[in-house]
């Protein structure tokens, strides 16, 4: 029973070291939402956007957070929903710290 148990884990554990850019797209997508709330409070001009004759002020998390949940989506289409759970909560641990 133990020698089963120790097998499927390793055998999930290879599955997921595998993975060519896994390690790259969660360190990017933790320095994204890390730099989103940094930069929350920051108003931004987006310049070369003008609605109505006048200049959009925006946050800066506005232009940044929705890059997020884009690789969220990437980690759980491409590798599978147990990866983007560990991602997910790397990034919320890592923003508690």
């Amino acid at each position: 029973m133990a020698r089963s148990i120790i097998h499927r884990l390793t055998a999930r554990n290879a599955r997921l070291s595998s993975f060519r850019f896994y390690d790259l797209l969660v360190h990017i997508f933790v320095v994204i939402l890390l730099i989103s709330n940094l930069v929350g409070q920051k108003i931004c001009v987006i310049p070369f956007i003008h609605v109505f004759g006048q200049v959009p002020h925006v946050s800066g998390a506005q232009l940044l957070f929705p890059l997020t949940y884009i690789f969220a989506d990437v980690f759980t289409e491409v590798y599978g929903y147990g990866a983007s759970r560990r991602a997910i909560w790397l990034a919320f641990f890592s923003n508690i710290i």
